[in-house]
């Protein structure tokens, strides 16, 4: 059970990890119910494969991030790695960087050896993404089995939901079954004026990094 995972990052890391389904409320012409994310005629789904790797220990936590279609597994969507960072007992940074170009590991090899394919991997080579809708996100403890982050401000430049002259950040809430993504609107005195939340990852398989690869 994952409140039984000793210290809080190594528990976050854990409700991270796993097989998600995508449900998204911007498929719904109501925007009001949460629908599996379909694309190629509805044929496909959207799954995202989130992976402990490397060695804690020695090279910090990170999760590598697979988005793949079904019938695609392997032909990623996209690939990311996340690195998590205690600051303080109960509060995590967790920061996202994109893979470098040479990056040839298939979802399939890295759910085979996670600790042995990043042995030598040079993680602080990393860069930060220049998509602005993956910023830092500080999460704190809510409960031994709820984490609720919040993402560093964005201006309206750089969001189109923002107020004239405002603000936006997002919001992130995980447990062990899910993580919901959601959007806070602020005013020029980030005082709040509207939240909506539009994504909601199900968890359907736990990846624990000590019974996928030693």
């Amino acid at each position: 059970a994952y409140q039984n995972i000793p210290g809080n990052i190594n528990r976050l890391k854990a409700m991270m990890s796993g097989r998600f389904t995508h449900y998204s409320k911007s498929l719904d012409p109501k925007g009001r119910d949460f629908v599996i994310w379909h694309v190629n005629d509805q044929q496909d789904s959207i799954l995202i494969y989130t992976i402990p790797v490397g060695e804690p220990n020695r090279q910090g936590h990170w999760l590598c991030e697979f988005q793949i279609m079904t019938s695609l597994p392997d032909e990623p969507v996209g690939i990311g790695f996340l690195h998590l960072t205690e600051l303080n007992r109960d509060s995590i940074l967790v920061q996202t960087y994109d893979v470098p170009k040479d990056f040839e590991y298939t979802l399939e090899q890295v759910l085979a050896a996670p600790i042995q394919l990043f042995r030598d991997f040079e993680f602080d080579k990393l860069i930060p993404p220049t998509d602005l809708n993956a910023p830092d996100v500080y999460f704190v403890r809510q409960s031994p089995v709820e984490f609720i982050g919040y993402s560093t401000w964005m201006d309206e430049e750089s969001f189109d939901l923002s107020e004239e002259g405002g603000f936006n950040r997002q919001q992130f809430i995980i447990t062990p079954d899910q993580y919901i993504w959601g959007t806070l609107v602020c005013d020029k005195d980030k005082k709040l004026t509207r939240s909506f939340v539009t994504e909601r990852f199900v968890k359907n398989q736990m990846i624990n990094q000590k019974r996928v690869g030693q």
